[in-house]
């Protein structure tokens, strides 16, 4: 995915590699990576998504080969947004894929329920929309437990929420960014719902959070 950029990884830029672009060779910007994650988001909720979700309403799917083909286009976002965290495919270690398959196999379980749900008619093509594009979203949640995994393999010890900044920020997210600086794993991964791991806190957008971390 960072290859359609013109990105290029370089393991040793920085404690844990950067990505650079291949056209000028400057690093490129952390906000810029970030930015891709939402990209990943909005692409796979654009046409994708949308088609699949109209062949549904229509009955060009059933609803068991819908849930099939949801479960597969979800799977394909959280693995690109662990690659993009990880620098490349040949980058991920077997311990990150273990984090991807872990973080896919709650969103099965919760996708088994959603499909029964859709598969007895109790929902509305409009509230499938909504639910459907929750599931996406959390696939950022697989971008920060890599970078989690990084950070805790480069010697960084502490992270920090940082909310989105604007009239959308939930009080529980606002409130883990005055907390400063904490120990790594402190804080939830953005997108996965959770803001706190320790008690437990929950971001009021859920999975629709697009709050970030920084690692030191």
């Amino acid at each position: 995915m960072a290859e359609q950029q013109g990105w290029l990884w370089d393991q040793n830029a920085g404690q844990v590699g950067q990505y650079r672009d291949f056209a000028t060779g400057e690093l490129v910007p952390e906000s810029d990576v970030i930015e891709f994650v939402n990209d990943i988001i909005d692409d796979t909720t654009g046409d994708p998504l949308e088609t699949l979700n109209t062949m549904l309403e229509d009955g060009r799917l059933s609803a068991e080969e819908w849930a099939a083909a949801f479960a597969l286009l979800l799977q394909t976002a959280y693995i690109q947004q662990a690659e993009l965290a990880a620098g490349g495919r040949e980058q991920m270690t077997p311990e990150q894929w273990a984090l991807v398959i872990a973080a896919l196999g709650v969103q099965y379980g919760f996708l088994e329920d959603f499909a029964r749900q859709v598969r007895n008619g109790q929902l509305t093509p409009a509230q499938i929309e909504a639910r459907t594009k929750m599931y996406i979203n959390s696939s950022r949640e697989a971008f920060w437990s890599v970078k989690d995994q990084k950070a805790l393999g480069a010697g960084y010890t502490q992270e920090r929420w940082d909310a989105v900044g604007d009239s959308s920020t939930c009080s529980p997210c606002a409130d883990a960014e005055r907390m400063g600086w904490q120990p790594i794993g402190t804080f939830g991964e953005p997108g996965s719902g959770r803001v706190l791991n320790n008690p437990p806190t929950t971001c009021e957008g859920l999975t629709n959070c697009r709050c970030e971390k920084f690692y030191r």
